[in-house]
């Protein structure tokens, strides 16, 4: 018995979600809704109000298409239809019988409270409209002579009948929504749980990923140390190859910016960087001088642009042995980082300087000098690879 009635008031597949449970609080009243209007047709005739006894019956009849409506899937269309046929079906009554004067001025607004829960709002105006012409019909035809009413007398059964449809109006939405609003609750402190779980599982992630990557760098740097201490036991023909093999390592070596994997300290690169230049190339300790500021560059960057740099100090150190170079940070934008070289004859090997123009390209970069080929410009896109 219990699963045919649950069955009864079931709501369509069809609908899902929140509106799979409001479409069956409407149909829970739609079952409902016969027996207060049946009970109220057995008090019409009882009173020889056959008039009276066909409207309930018609509007019984007629509310009953509101299912149909509903199993269609028409959620909205089925509570309209509902509520307009109980909005006539009470101006009607009101109208045969004692007006506005008793629970017919409860009944609109109850409609309205029922009809605002589950209707779209769009909606809302038709009844709005409809109830406020049917309170003027209802307040404004009695006392104009339209129709004329009957006595009021309270204690008649149909008063505790009408109560009873109006709680039911009133109850099954209200308790719907309270329901409702519960579930949202339920799964809103349901999905933060799985959020606060999802960013820890997330950082977790981050962490075991920036450890990795610090590995991977670990052992680059091992292997290109090994690399450059074979290449330096095999003499001076190969200083050149193991220094450029050096600007790599130190962007192995060189500590990431605030634990950024994408960020490397440029001033503590180029500061241990040189230090290993200045031993290779046997520097006076001022010789080679670098004056930069806090500096962050892409560690893809960071290789070719050591390189480059090595480039320009070889291109002074091979023309004059006692050349003072000095690297400084001009400025920085949004899109352009700019270093200045200051050296001398940074180009005067046209035929040494194929890796340099092959690693300014990569760079996207632009390398410009002066007259005296004294000083030089690199300009380096900031956010370009």
């Amino acid at each position: 018995m219990k699963s045919f009635l649950l069955q009864i008031i079931s709501a369509p597949a069809r609908y899902q979600g929140q509106r799979r449970e409001t479409a069956r609080t409407v149909k829970t009243l739609l079952v409902l809704l016969p027996i207060p209007l049946v009970i109220l047709i057995a008090e019409r005739l009882a009173r020889n109000d056959i008039q009276g006894a066909l409207l309930i019956l018609m509007a019984l009849l007629i509310s009953s298409l509101s299912i149909v409506i509903l199993n269609k899937g028409f959620l909205d269309g089925s509570v309209i239809f509902l509520c307009s046929v109980l909005l006539v079906l009470v101006t009607t009554n009101a109208t045969r019988l004692s007006g506005i004067h008793n629970l017919t001025i409860i009944s609109y607004p109850t409609i309205i409270v029922f009809s605002s829960l589950i209707v779209k709002r769009r909606y809302m105006g038709i009844f709005l409209v409809l109830t406020i012409l049917a309170i003027l019909w209802l307040g404004g035809g009695e006392e104009m002579g339209y129709f004329k009413t009957e006595p009021w007398e309270s204690g008649h059964p149909a008063d505790l009948i009408s109560i009873f449809i109006i709680l039911l109006l009133g109850l099954l939405p209200t308790s719907d929504l309270v329901k409702n609003l519960r579930d949202s609750s339920l799964q809103s402190n349901y999905a933060l749980a799985e959020t606060d779980k999802s960013n820890t599982e997330l950082q977790s992630t981050i962490h075991q990923k920036n450890e990795l990557i610090k590995e991977v760098h670990v052992q680059a740097k091992t292997n290109i140390d090994y690399i450059h201490k074979l290449f330096k036991s095999r003499g001076d023909d190969f200083d050149n190859l193991g220094n450029r093999i050096r600007a790599i390592y130190h962007a192995h070596d060189t500590p990431f910016v605030s634990g950024n994997p994408e960020l490397i300290d440029f001033k503590e690169y180029t500061s241990a960087y040189f230090a290993d230049l200045t031993e290779s190339l046997s520097l006076e300790a001022n010789q080679l001088e670098v004056q930069f500021s806090e500096l962050k560059i892409p560690v893809d960057k960071v290789n070719s642009l050591g390189i480059c740099f090595y480039e320009l100090i070889r291109f002074s150190v091979t023309n004059s042995a006692n050349a003072q170079i000095l690297f400084e940070f001009m400025d920085e934008d949004r899109d352009e980082l700019r270093f200045k070289i200051s050296a001398y004859d940074l180009a005067t090997l046209p035929e040494s300087r194929i890796l340099f123009d092959i690693t300014i390209r990569q760079l996207k970069a632009d390398f410009s000098l002066s007259d005296d080929h004294k000083i030089g410009v690199l300009t380096l896109p900031k956010n370009k690879s």
